[in-house]
């Protein structure tokens, strides 16, 4: 006797009214907010909240600096870490900030406002996701894709946040949701709003450039449809498409790259004008691609431990210094993928192996939190960890859905290329957050279809197991057993909790903070530093010495550890203690040669110059450091001091002046060198 298989569970021919009813939306909208407005109500007691940190402070600076000068005539220059990403090409991905800047435009400088607006932006996400699992799947399926989206804890996470990823997931889900309406019905419009969507997300995080000339491919040969009966052979089945579908096929490509162009060009416009290179949009993508696969890569983000990206980003001035003249962005994004593709080339074994990891992260139920660490903040011992369980469903629909592999073409694709991307770089949550709301959809239908393959017993449930229960060991199984490593989450939350309290001037509890990171990972030797200076600023000077020894135990060329010993012993000199000045000077070649692009370093080994009576040697250090950042506002200060008061260049020092008097923000030196402006004038200079 046979076993008769049943068919897969794939349409639904009758559903109740109650399943198309337009209050299911509304019902979608309250359960998407309300998670969402919880934790927003939470977070504002938060430091995190009314003090920005990172990628977050930068997009508000960013935002806020451009609103002001475009709305106060008493505009008195860049907020913040503005300053760093206003001049030559884009370093980040201005569409953050840019939105923010609408938002501050509107209603002023309000961060709970600018989280709400990202919060809408993410109910957008929601109801987008249900779109795409009606028409895919059917009302009952859409339903629950998107109450899925509104309830799944990564993205309600992160749209409270303030960052960009709640853009990308909601252009990213637009554009496949317009794919497939333009699968249904091919209209122009679908296809350039797919395109302009992939324009913008590219404004925030180029790596979906990849994809748009894969789903070009796609809606050229509209591989969605079936050929006619016959047609056997690769070639043949390609020369019947092409025969049939050259012309529309032209057309939808034509709408669908002016979209994607319509959004980039304008990028790469602006970074030949303001950088005087040709960037398509950002150039992050060589530190990027050093930071995933370097000696030290983990497979995370790890910090380069050379450069401080905060006040240096991309480490622009690192790289000039190493290369003895002043770099683009442009030409610093390059020098880092040289040496990305040099470790590869070098270390083909341990790449292979460390794309795995990274491939293992990617899927794995471990969310990387990196940044928004809101769950800490939020009282949670771990962050929510159900990406493994849709990463499995996902397979298992991929594997099993025969009936609407066609259909679902374009997202299979995106999830395939975009994870590459994300696998070539490294893994955090919010950088594989864009492909979590297009395989709810399928996930919802894959449950359903596993739940009736195991009541259904025999070979099928035992072939459904055979690929899941892996696939759910793989995925949920503890990282250790891997071989994998991480920084914790906890210990890098902490670590920006310090950070966020040493800003505001609150040492005390940066320094408790700084001490629980360590406690939490003892191996971080930049948590080290960091409390060292939290120490320094309490005038504690004998631990903030342990703190950077600490560092240095950990991670011997700490650039930042090193400086900030050089800095301490300098000031024991200049307290009385002649024998500290070489051990300073140690130090600070120490740090020199590890980064010379850092003003601090030239700053102090300028002041053991002079403590030597060595002016021209002084002069030597700063001129060095010029040539690295010929506009570096301080670089200009010291070397004007240094020509007009001890080495006699009155005519070089004017000028040195004259251009640090037109630097901004106006500081009190602007006087200083605004009185020697007219000493040497008035001396016929």
């Amino acid at each position: 006797m046979t076993h008769k298989k049943t068919a897969p569970v794939t349409s639904e021919p009758t559903v109740h009214p109650f399943w198309r009813s337009r209050w299911l939306a509304l019902i979608l909208v309250v359960a998407a907010l309300a998670p969402r407005l919880i934790i927003l109500s939470q977070l504002t007691e938060s430091p995190a909240f009314t003090h920005p940190v990172m990628d977050s402070e930068v997009y508000d600076d960013w935002a806020w600096t451009l609103a002001d000068s475009w709305t106060n005539p008493d505009y008195a220059g860049p907020h913040g870490e503005a300053a760093k990403y206003l001049e030559g090409s884009f370093y980040m991905g201005p569409l953050y900030a840019y939105f923010l800047t609408g938002v501050y435009l509107v209603f002023g400088h309000v961060l709970l406002l600018a989280h709400l607006a990202g919060i809408l932006v993410g109910v957008g996400t929601v109801l987008l996701t249900a779109a795409i699992g009606r028409r895919l799947y059917g009302p009952k399926v859409g339903f629950v894709a998107g109450l899925a989206a509104a309830l799944y804890p990564a993205l309600f996470l992160y749209d409270t946040a303030l960052l960009m990823s709640v853009l990308l997931v909601f252009f990213a889900t637009l554009a496949l949701y317009l794919v497939v309406r333009g699968q249904e019905r091919d209209r122009w419009f679908y296809w350039l709003g797919a395109g302009a969507c992939l324009g913008l997300y590219a404004l925030g995080r180029a790596n979906i450039l990849i994809f748009a000339p894969v789903l070009a491919v796609w809606v050229f040969l509209a591989l969605w449809k079936k050929i006619e009966p016959g047609a056997k052979g690769f070639w043949v089945r390609l020369g019947e498409r092409l025969k049939n579908n050259w012309k529309p096929g032209l057309r939808r490509v034509v709408f669908l790259t002016a979209g994607v162009l319509a959004f980039v060009v304008p990028a790469a416009v602006h970074n030949a004008v303001a950088g005087g290179e040709f960037v398509p949009v950002t150039a992050n993508g060589g530190i990027n691609l050093y930071i995933g696969n370097n000696e030290l890569a983990t497979g995370e983000y790890v910090n380069p431990p050379m450069v401080d990206v905060r006040s240096d980003p991309g480490g622009r001035r690192y790289v000039s210094g190493l290369e003895g003249r002043p770099l683009t962005y442009g030409e610093v994004s390059d020098w880092w993928a040289d040496r990305a593709g040099g470790y590869i080339a070098e270390n083909p074994g341990r790449w292979l192996g460390l794309l795995a990891t990274k491939a293992l992260l990617f899927v794995h139920r471990h969310e990387i939190m990196q940044v928004a660490n809101i769950h800490i903040i939020l009282g949670w011992e771990s962050p929510p960890v159900v990406f493994g369980l849709l990463a499995v469903l996902g397979l298992a629909a991929f594997v099993w859905d025969h009936e609407r592999r066609r259909r679902m073409g374009a997202v299979w694709l995106f999830v395939l290329v975009y994870s590459l991307t994300i696998v070539a770089f490294f893994v955090t949550a919010r950088y594989r957050l864009p492909v979590v709301p297009l395989l709810l959809p399928p996930a919802a239908w894959a449950a359903v279809e596993l739940v009736r393959r195991l009541k259904e017993g025999g070979g099928t449930r035992l072939k459904a197991l055979a690929l899941v229960v892996p696939a759910l060991l793989v995925t949920n199984l503890p990282l250790g057993l891997f071989g994998v490593e991480l920084v914790g989450n906890d210990a890098v939350l902490h670590n920006n909790l310090g950070t966020i309290y040493y800003d505001q001037g609150v040492y005390g509890l940066a320094v408790d903070s700084y001490e629980r990171a360590i406690r939490a990972n003892p191996k971080i030797y930049l948590t080290y530093t960091n409390l060292g200076l939290a120490h320094l600023k309490l005038g504690m000077r004998t631990e903030a010495e342990r703190d950077f020894e600490r560092a240095l135990a950990v991670y011997p060329n700490d650039n930042w550890a090193l400086l900030n010993l050089g800095a301490l012993y300098l000031e024991r000199a200049e307290l009385g203690d002649p024998s500290a000045l070489d051990t300073a000077e140690a130090y600070l070649r120490r740090s020199l040669a590890l980064n010379p692009g850092h003003p601090e370093t030239y700053r102090n080994l300028m002041k053991v110059c002079l403590a030597r009576g060595d002016y021209a040697g002084a002069a030597a250090i700063v001129e060095r450091g010029l040539s690295v950042a010929p506009d570096d506002p301080y670089f200009l200060f010291w070397l004007g001091g240094l020509y007009a008061e001890r080495l006699d260049r009155p005519a070089e020092a004017l000028d040195l002046f004259r251009r640090f008097y037109e630097t901004r923000p106006y500081t009190p030196d602007h006087e200083i060198a605004l009185e020697w402006i007219q000493y040497l004038e008035s001396r016929g200079y």
